[in-house]
């Protein structure tokens, strides 16, 4: 081999190799940026009012609905997300109003639980009249041993908690035939929190004493929000409150709520405006909305009338999965540039217009 041919062979060898090494690289770099930005597309989600395809690609508390992002019913939009004002600890009744370290958001407003009266050891968990929070725990500081007069004032041995302040006991029993002594302290083991049924049994935070016994009044319902409050036969105690499990707020069961435009609840569904036919006498107990596999409409002899595709509305079975005026459900109404199509209200392409259910050219 002469000279002039092993020098264009080397230069080819070395040109293909360089071809080869910036291909490879190129193909590692277009790797990664694929990583970072496919990673950085999973992080992000799509705020209130963005366009949307499904529910996953909203931001936490929001939902696809209508092509957009919307906040879920009991959330409100605070920048674009959504968030629970009534719980959240940097939206605190209001969006951007952050409780101190400490703090706990109930009802939208920020509590500490080891000072505060209105909830003290828990969100909602008031102390009674004449009570003060110490360390979460609600005491009489008029009486109370270990808290007399302020929180941690402890009285010593041989002293009790008179009207705040330690004084000697004089007499080793208890003028009240109802009382028991515990230590130095005369208490009525049936309504006492730190001596709830026995000398030192103390109720857990969140509970009250009632009839000897330590009782959640949020979902007791023979102690429901206050001792010796009984609910009526068949209702339930949801959050401190005897329900009938037929309310927006409790429909079928404690804090199931209604979205939102819900005007009824029967039989632990939720009832939406036109949805609520007239019931006529010996027709019996019939469910009322058209979720069910059978809806009520007219009078009795009618009473299963409506098809599977059809809702009761205001009295007459209409098919709403093409009804303009009456879209997926009684009173959805789509707008003059829309459609009814399979229940959902859509849009007609532009240059066309409504023709009764159809788009079609002007």
């Amino acid at each position: 081999m002469d000279g002039n041919r092993f020098d264009t062979l080397t230069r080819a060898l070395t040109a293909s190799r360089r071809s080869t090494l910036t291909s490879l690289l190129g193909g590692a770099f277009g790797l990664l940026l694929t990583a970072r930005f496919s990673g950085q597309a999973l992080a992000d989600c799509k705020k209130v009012n963005q366009k949307c395809d499904k529910n996953k690609d909203c931001c936490d508390g929001a939902k696809c609905q209508d092509g957009k992002c919307k906040c879920k019913s009991g959330f409100d939009n605070c920048g674009g997300k959504c968030f629970t004002l009534d719980s959240d600890e940097s939206n605190c009744g209001a969006c951007n109003v952050a409780c101190a370290g400490g703090e706990t958001c109930c009802s939208g407003s920020c509590a500490d639980f080891a000072d505060d009266p209105g909830s003290c050891g828990a969100c909602g968990v008031a102390c009674a009249a004449g009570q003060s929070c110490c360390g979460g725990i609600c005491v009489a500081l008029a009486s109370d041993r270990f808290n007399c007069g302020a929180c941690g004032v402890i009285c010593e041995l041989g002293k009790r908690c008179q009207d705040g302040v330690c004084a000697r006991v004089l007499v080793q029993g208890c003028i009240d035939v109802n009382a028991t002594l515990c230590g130095d302290e005369c208490v009525l083991l049936q309504s006492n929190r730190q001596h709830c049924g026995a000398c030192g049994h103390e109720c857990a935070a969140g509970t009250r004493c009632c009839s000897g016994a330590c009782i959640s009044v949020d979902a007791d319902e023979s102690n429901c929000g206050s001792c010796g409050n009984a609910c009526a036969e068949f209702a339930h105690c949801c959050d401190g409150a005897c329900s009938f499990l037929d309310e927006i707020d409790n429909c079928g069961g404690c804090g199931k709520f209604c979205p939102s435009g819900a005007v009824g609840c029967n039989e632990g569904v939720c009832c939406f405006p036109g949805e609520l036919p007239k019931r006529a006498p010996d027709c019996g107990e019939v469910g009322c909305c058209h979720t069910e596999p059978f809806r009520p409409c007219n009078d009795c002899t009618t009473c299963y009338s409506c098809t599977a595709a059809e809702a009761c509305c205001n009295d007459v079975c209409l098919d709403v999965q093409s009804d303009r005026a009456n879209c997926g459900r009684c009173g959805r109404t789509c707008d003059s540039t829309s459609i009814c199509s399979s229940g959902t209200c859509v849009s007609c392409p532009p240059g066309r217009i409504v023709c009764g259910n159809v788009c079609c050219f002007p």
